[in-house]
């Protein structure tokens, strides 16, 4: 009887794994969105910028050609563009962090597993070949609170609240990715509206 329940409970512990393993693939094959976004973000913020200086080093002779009120429209529209750009920048950077911190945790934490099931199994089989019972499961809460132990105080209570959110919200730290990743084309899309409202402003304004 008890070895159908260690069956069950091994089946169910197998496939919850790999249905997580299919979930969180899922999560990261949308991350791709995010250095595209940046690349795009990047050439935008390029041609903004040649623009807006050929525009500024030669403003005394297009000036004639354009009402001031347009000029002075479009060079704030083209400073809002680059403004956007800067802040779809920063979503860009966390990003990566993001994704780095993540690869560098999953490989650091599967070469710890590993090397922790092959003990685990030659303590477990030493214990039934002397028939004593021996505790080898990890301790999670051990393991986060001497994690926080050696944070800054800030550090501390920031991991703390993420600690809190990976509980209660599953697949937290990938759904918080994929937000990082929505802003920053949120951020794109302000910096093509600017841009474009700029150089509509600027075709309105001709003399």
């Amino acid at each position: 009887m008890k070895a159908k329940q260690a069956l069950v409970k091994w089946a169910d512990i197998v496939r919850t794994n790999a249905e997580d393993q299919l979930i969180r693939a899922y999560f990261r094959s949308m991350r791709v969105v995010s250095p595209a976004t940046d690349t795009f973000s990047s050439w935008l913020l390029a041609a903004i910028g040649a623009a807006a200086a050929f525009f500024i080093t030669n403003l005394g002779s297009l000036a004639p050609h354009f009402y001031a009120s347009g000029i002075r429209w479009a060079l704030l529209l083209l400073a809002a563009s680059v403004a956007a750009g800067f802040i779809q920048k920063f979503f860009a950077l966390l990003a990566n962090v993001q994704e780095q911190a993540s690869v560098t945790a999953e490989t650091l934490m599967a070469q710890a597993f590993s090397e922790y099931q092959a003990t685990k199994l030659q303590i477990e089989d030493l214990a039934k070949q002397i028939d004593h019972q021996v505790q080898t499961e990890l301790r999670l809460q051990r393991i986060f609170k001497e994690f926080r132990t050696g944070l800054p105080w800030l550090v501390r209570w920031r991991a703390e609240k993420i600690h809190q959110k990976i509980l209660s919200v599953p697949y937290f730290g990938e759904s918080k990715a994929i937000r990082t990743a929505f802003r920053q084309g949120i951020c794109l899309g302000f910096q093509m509206i600017f841009a474009l409202a700029a150089l509509l402003c600027l075709a309105v304004s001709l003399q």
